[in-house]
C-alpha cells in the first residue's frame, strides 16, 4: 500500500521542527534540512503529495517519522 505523504503534512512537520529545535547559525539539523530539501522538490514540480516509495532513500525515515506524528494529532499537521 503506497504511503502519502502531502506537501501540507511536510510543510507543517518542518514547521514544528523549526520550532522544537531552532536553527543554529542558520542551519538546519540534518532531518529539517533533508525535509526541507524534499519539500523545495515537491514545490518546484508543483506536486501537491507524494509517494514515499518514489523518494530518495535518506527521506524515507525522516518521512515516516514525520507521518507519525501527522497521526498522532492536530499539532503536527498544524491545523
Amino acid at each position: 500500500m503506497a504511503q502519502i505523504f502531502t506537501l501540507k503534512a511536510l510543510k507543517a512537520t518542518i514547521n514544528q521542527i523549526r520550532h522544537e529545535e531552532p536553527p543554529v547559525s542558520g542551519r538546519f539539523s540534518p532531518q529539517p534540512r533533508v525535509l526541507a530539501e524534499n519539500y523545495r522538490r515537491m514545490v518546484f514540480a508543483r506536486t501537491g503529495e507524494v509517494d514515499l516509495d518514489r523518494l530518495p532513500e535518506n527521506f524515507r525515515p525522516t518521512a515516516l517519522q514525520s507521518l507519525v506524528k501527522d497521526s498522532a494529532g492536530p499539532s503536527a499537521t498544524g491545523q
